[in-house]
């Protein structure tokens, strides 16, 4: 248990809001940085906040007592070609990978999207190795791969 964690007191879960952000980024930040350094994405860590700061993107945080304990980054896309919603996990990090939280968070975004999206479908992008993980861990299936060749000048 972190320092701040009483291990009798419930998970919480919060809405990050805009006026909060700048208390909240540097624990935000900082899982950022983790997931960046793991994963390697196209995105920084400045991208995210400037998403939420201007409200194209939520994020939900956990805490137990005065502990905070991990975040997810999310929003609503509309698939290119079907054009039905999704909720789309931009960045997850949490501190010791608590089965708890994750439960608790996947419990969360799972009601945010169907009652707030309107959907049923929860998407996010990760590695190959990672999403192979994530498969054996919690049974999650990719549903499409994506694949990333270099272009070579002819």
């Amino acid at each position: 248990m972190g320092i701040g964690t009483a291990p009798d007191a419930p998970l919480t879960l919060f809405e990050l809001k805009p006026e909060r952000l700048h208390e909240l980024w540097p624990f935000i930040q900082r899982g950022l940085i983790a997931v960046e350094k793991k994963v390697k994405p196209d995105w920084r860590p400045e991208d995210v906040y400037a998403a939420l700061r201007a409200g194209q993107a939520s994020c939900v945080i956990v805490e137990q007592g005065s502990a905070r304990l991990g975040f997810l980054v999310y929003y609503r896309q509309i698939r290119p070609f079907s054009g039905k919603p999704e909720l789309f996990v931009w960045a997850a990090w949490d501190i010791g990978l608590r089965p708890d939280v994750i439960s608790a968070v996947w419990r969360y975004i799972n009601n945010v999207a169907i009652s707030n999206y309107g959907t049923d479908v929860i998407t996010w992008g990760t590695s190959a190795r990672r999403a192979r993980s994530f498969e054996r861990k919690y049974g999650w299936k990719p549903a499409f791969v994506t694949f990333h060749i270099k272009a070579e000048p002819s």
